[in-house]
């Protein structure tokens, strides 16, 4: 590895440089990989609900992604990973949000559950935020 001085003078780099300079930096103890694990279980997308509540087929999801009736099939049943490109298409298939993917399309949305609050219900509700937020504030308490 080379870097450009100032001066504008080429000169290599050794790992071991870099690994006093990383040293140098405010948290050392950082690790300076990030370990890869596949123990990590994805969050649970809940397309097949989605799809009973459009009423509509895997094949007619296929349809609207242009895409093959296998690949819906393989997103259904976790044999292929959701990027962020067919959460995308997907919830715009399903005439959503991507972050309405996420859960069942039955239960009631943030927004409509303050919407049927009372008054006195969004007061507590206030309070318990403030609680929450005094509580387990980034300030050491």
């Amino acid at each position: 590895m080379e870097t450009i001085s100032s001066s504008g003078k080429r000169s290599a780099v050794s790992i071991f440089d870099n690994a006093l300079i990383l040293r140098q930096c405010d948290n050392f103890r950082m690790p300076t990989r990030i370990h890869h694990t596949n123990n990590r279980r994805p969050a649970h997308v809940y397309l097949r609900e989605w799809l009973e509540f459009r009423a509509l087929t895997a094949e007619q999801l296929a349809g609207r992604l242009d895409t093959s009736k296998s690949v819906v099939s393989k997103l259904l049943n976790g044999k292929q990973r959701y990027n962020q490109d067919w959460l995308e298409r997907i919830a715009y298939a399903l005439n959503c949000e991507v972050p309405d993917l996420y859960r069942d399309p039955q239960a009631p949305t943030r927004d409509e559950l303050l919407q049927r609050a009372t008054p006195e219900q969004l007061q507590q509700i206030i309070d318990f935020a403030n609680y929450l937020i005094n509580k387990t504030g980034t300030d050491g308490k």
